[in-house]
């Protein structure tokens, strides 16, 4: 449903991930989920998640070259609106963001896809990512016109969903 109505195409192992969230909400509360029904669980769990590292919430980043390769620099504010930047480098975008965060992350795929036709179509970036210590992997995703935003956006979002499974 989500390929045909939104244009979202999970790797196998995100759908079985997914589905078992969508199955236990399901069996929650003992009725059919709509389309619809089904998208929000989807944007809630993957999309929404901007939240991390002790309450810091994603507010922007800039990417720049570094001896590195990549660098980055996360703007991310606290509950109390105040801004701060935290900075990291890798060979690319996805490794800066994750030196950045200073979490022991292990990218384990990555995958980016149009969500339609033209030079103007949002691109959609997923990662699934492991912790050390933490059962399983989870997977993080990024929605946005620019793909490198979105691999950044997906990278939080794994990195956000790990905070919630350890809290």
């Amino acid at each position: 449903m989500l390929q045909r109505d939104s244009g979202i195409r999970m790797p196998r192992r995100m759908q079985v991930e997914f589905s078992a969230i969508v199955q236990a909400l399901a069996d929650t509360s003992e009725t059919e989920l709509s389309s619809a029904q089904i998208w929000a669980i989807f944007e809630q769990t993957y999309l929404a998640p901007t939240q991390v590292r002790s309450s810091l919430i994603y507010r922007n980043h800039r990417l720049f070259e570094h001896l590195d390769g990549q660098g980055i620099a996360l703007e991310l504010a606290d509950s109390d609106g105040a801004v701060r930047t935290i900075a990291g480098s890798g060979n690319g975008p996805i490794a800066a963001t994750v030196a950045a965060l200073g979490l022991p992350l292990r990218i384990d795929s990555f995958e980016e896809r149009s969500l339609a036709a033209g030079s103007e179509a949002a691109a959609v970036a997923i990662v699934e990512a492991a912790m050390p210590g933490v059962p399983g992997s989870r997977f993080g995703v990024g929605r946005h016109p620019n793909i490198a935003t979105a691999s950044v956006l997906a990278v939080l979002s794994a990195a956000a969903r790990f905070a919630d499974a350890t809290d």
